[in-house]
């Protein structure tokens, strides 16, 4: 019995281990506390377990165990505030030190894929309010649907993926990047679920879908092939 406890005190420690050193996406600033309360229960789940009483008797290790399991529900009641936070928080990143050249909408930029198969994207109109698919889609209250409706093509010779809500995002008036949204909308159409495959000269209409603050207008949306800002970012100017 000991020895399959302390296997699984050994891999719940591996998991927390790991977990602690996974990077971290960027949060909404209003997170923060949320995210510092949870940070502190994790620590203390991680040195209750580095804690367990090895020769200890069994009362030792059931108050050990009780111990295990307070700190195990702090955290989850801490993962449950900071999910509350989330969900009621448009998604934002920090926008990049330097932006590139604007181009107009209508205009064709180029871009290579992470394996430098070249390929193009024309942002064709943005949509401001857009309106969700049915009844049910519904953005945050105080903040509207907005969306861009792009063209890609594969203007290389090698069959190209991936996925559109990853690669877009929109900066509003107010400076702040919004992230794009899963909402299906009725002004368009998205990707497949964001995603796209294409043949060589191979095209595919699609758009991707926002929220932002009521009150925010579009400034500029970006198209970045790895992720967000990283090499290759490019942007068009919003009307």
């Amino acid at each position: 019995m000991k020895t399959v406890f302390l296997a699984t005190v050994a891999a719940s420690a591996a998991l927390a281990s790991a977990a602690a050193g996974a990077p971290t996406a960027s949060l909404p600033p209003s997170t923060g506390p949320d995210l510092s309360v949870l940070s502190t229960r994790e620590s203390a789940v991680v040195a209750q377990l580095k804690a367990f009483p090895k020769l200890g008797s069994r009362a030792s290790v059931s108050r050990w165990e009780s111990g295990l399991k307070a700190d195990e529900a702090a955290q989850t009641k801490a993962e449950a505030a900071l999910n509350a936070d989330l969900v009621t928080t448009p998604r934002t990143v920090t926008k990049p030190a330097a932006t590139p050249a604007l181009a107009r909408i209508g205009s064709t930029l180029s871009f290579e894929d992470s394996t430098g198969n070249p390929y193009s994207v024309r942002l064709i109109k943005t949509i401001d309010p857009a309106r969700g698919a049915d009844q049910y889609t519904r953005p945050i209250p105080g903040t509207r649907f907005v969306a861009a409706v792009f063209t890609i093509t594969d203007t290389g010779t090698h069959k190209i993926s991936d996925d559109a809500n990853s690669n877009a995002s929109v900066t509003g008036s107010n400076d702040e990047s919004f992230l794009s949204e899963p909402d299906s909308l009725a002004d368009c159409t998205n990707f497949n679920g964001g995603t796209y495959q294409l043949a060589p000269h191979q095209s595919q209409t699609g758009c991707v879908a926002f929220q932002i603050p009521n009150g925010v207008t579009m400034s500029t949306v970006e198209w970045s092939p790895g992720g967000r800002y990283i090499p290759g970012f490019q942007a068009w100017r919003a009307p």
